[in-house]
């Protein structure tokens, strides 16, 4: 993730309003659900740096996993935050670009197509 505030909260605030527009309700201290996210402006991330302590296809994210991914790919993880297990994974594509409200408004563009494939709330 682009290391600046512009970005950082562009994203952050897209993912809550998303998930919010689908029905959920921003709750931390009785979340039934925890959400973990990556961004990236550069043509490989490697996700293995980014543990939030919970298992990705049954393993512990505590070994090298090195993964190529698109430029811009921006990755939104759900998670049960009683059992730290990953329920869902969305992912798409941001246009990079060098100008930070230009790539603020193409992380939200892509949140909103990830998050649109999410369950509604029932």
């Amino acid at each position: 993730m682009l290391v600046n505030s512009i970005t950082y909260d562009a994203i952050r605030d897209e993912i809550r309003r998303a998930f919010e527009a689908r029905g959920y309700v921003y709750s931390p201290a009785n979340a039934d659900l925890a959400v973990a996210y990556y961004a990236s402006a550069a043509p490989v991330m490697d996700i293995r740096t980014f543990d939030y302590g919970y298992d990705w296809r049954g393993f512990p994210r505590q070994y090298v996993d090195v993964v190529q991914y698109t430029q811009g790919t921006v990755i939104i993880d759900v998670i049960d935050p009683a059992t730290h297990k990953l329920l869902w994974r969305g992912q798409g594509v941001a246009a990079v670009d060098t100008d930070p409200n230009k790539f603020a408004r193409e992380l939200r563009k892509a949140v909103d197509a990830i998050i649109a494939k999410f369950p509604p709330r029932s």
